[in-house]
């Protein structure tokens, strides 16, 4: 797991925390620190789908990011267990993954998924997309 915060953001009272989850360690970092620097956001990144678990319960981030290129049973899973742990019921959780349009509202919410955001959203463009679906946008500035 890695932790990491803007540190020169000053209003670290309200500063929200993204755990954010994806398989590839180097795309991982890439859209970290794009979730810091744009998004003003607290990161954390662990390495596995058990990490994650224990980093939401531990943590209690303000929202959960899981990056995918479908979903597997082992998300399935987390997913199921998130939506299962009273400790981690309340986490908003969002997906990205190819082929956001084919997931219906009723499947959304049957996966315990506020949002999707389709992988084709850039690095830079994340923040923003997050930021959408959490009702978060005064807190994204795209100058920093």
């Amino acid at each position: 797991m890695f932790v990491h915060q803007d540190t020169d953001r000053v209003d670290t009272m309200t500063t929200k925390t993204i755990l954010f989850i994806h398989c590839d360690p180097t795309v991982r970092e890439i859209v970290q620190d794009c979730l810091i620097h744009l998004g003003g956001w607290q990161v954390i990144s662990p390495d596995s789908l058990s990490e994650a678990l224990n980093d939401a319960v531990q943590s209690q981030p303000d929202a959960i990011v899981l990056n995918s290129l479908g979903i597997s049973t082992d998300q399935f899973t987390f997913l199921n267990t998130l939506n299962t742990q009273a400790a981690t019921q309340s986490i908003p959780v969002l997906l990205i993954i190819p082929g956001a349009k084919w997931f219906s509202s009723q499947q959304l919410r049957q996966l315990g998924v506020l949002g999707v955001i389709d992988d084709s959203t850039t690095p830079l463009e994340l923040p923003l997309a997050i930021a959408k679906l959490l009702k978060w946008g005064e807190e994204v500035d795209l100058t920093r």
